[in-house]
């Protein structure tokens, strides 16, 4: 009919499942993506975001397996809860200081982290937001206060926490169980609650 539309969301699960796309770019006119969006895109190993975008909903990139690698633009102020659960193949994440939320299970079963930075903006780490990422190696978290329960429980890998832990006033529920490689943690006397099996071996 001649007109021009412009693209301003992913709704939800409007390409779950779609086994056929490999690659992703999002034009900057993109505000939000949608829950469940390219969830099961098991094919996708390309996604360019661009500034603009502000919100990566629930599950958005959820079981993407084949997925290496994700720029979160400098818009970008919330990542929501499993939004990149399962992306076995996640190597490399880059969170910019604009996100302020980060939500639970974010990053849960990415078993090919190496090694991930937080930015400051971020006070609270959800639960489970690690969960089971057992090659994490190293973690940057400097302002981080809060500490959810399971959030990186069994890393196996994990032999350094770059965070002024002094902030920290929360560990929940096994935060750091059977982190076998971690030597040394410093807990300050301002922390109001060390959860059960915290940091169980």
């Amino acid at each position: 009919n001649g007109l021009t539309y412009t693209v301003t969301a992913i709704g939800q699960n409007a390409f779950e499942g779609a086994i056929g796309i490999t690659s992703v770019t999002l034009p900057a006119t993109v505000d939000s993506i949608a829950p469940q969006a390219f969830k099961g895109c098991v094919n996708l190993k390309e996604v360019i975001l661009n500034d603009g975008l502000l919100y990566i909903d629930e599950s958005a990139f959820a079981n993407c397996i084949n997925l290496p690698e994700v720029i979160i633009p400098g818009t970008v102020w919330y990542i929501g809860n499993y939004a990149f659960s399962k992306c076995s193949s996640l190597e490399y994440i880059y969170i910019p200081e604009s996100v302020v939320i980060l939500g639970d299970g974010a990053f849960i079963n990415c078993g090919n982290l190496r090694s991930i930075t937080l930015p400051s903006s971020i006070s609270e780490v959800g639960n489970s937001v690690f969960t089971n990422c057992s090659k994490l190696e190293t973690v940057i978290m400097p302002g981080v206060e809060y500490v959810g329960s399971f959030c990186f429980k069994n890393f196996t890998s994990l032999q350094f926490i770059t965070a002024n832990l002094g902030d920290v006033t929360y560990f929940g529920e096994s935060a750091f169980e059977a982190c076998k490689s971690l030597a040394n943690i410093s807990i300050n006397s301002g922390v109001q609650n060390v959860g059960i099996n915290a940091f169980k071996g």
